[in-house]
């Protein structure tokens, strides 16, 4: 089973929910999640964030994660921000001024810290 996480909507009692899913059912404006344990989990498709495999400093990085890159070369520096997104079967980023697609696992020398997510901190991509 994979780990998804739940970013629920402004107004709803749970936040950055984490469920193991056993089994999904797809409603004409929600889905179903059936848990591991066996409880239903209804949920708005938009807010569901796949599990990368990868961490940044022990925490766990989601698709739909805001990471801030800090690398520092022999001559020069380079900072951003971006988001994680799933795209040709891998996990990544798109990444510098021309915006091409770097999966997670691209990043050498690179220090990632999870900054925030899409759902919770929008104002944070503004400039992007």
């Amino acid at each position: 089973m994979d780990e998804t996480k739940i970013n629920y909507p402004s107004g709803e009692t749970k936040s950055n929910y984490i469920i193991s899913v056993a089994e999904i059912n797809v409603g004409k404006d929600d889905l179903d999640f059936v848990s591991a344990c066996g409880y239903d989990e209804f949920v708005y498709p938009e807010t569901i964030e796949q599990y990368t495999g990868v961490t940044a400093n022990g925490t766990k990085i989601f698709e739909g994660d805001i990471l801030k890159f800090s690398y520092t070369g022999q001559n020069h520096g380079v900072e951003g921000v971006a988001v994680v997104e799933f795209e040709n079967g891998k996990f990544g980023v798109k990444w510098g001024w021309h915006k091409e697609f770097v999966p997670l696992d691209g990043f050498a020398n690179t220090t990632i810290e999870i900054i925030g997510n899409i759902h919770d901190n929008p104002e944070l991509l503004k400039g992007e």
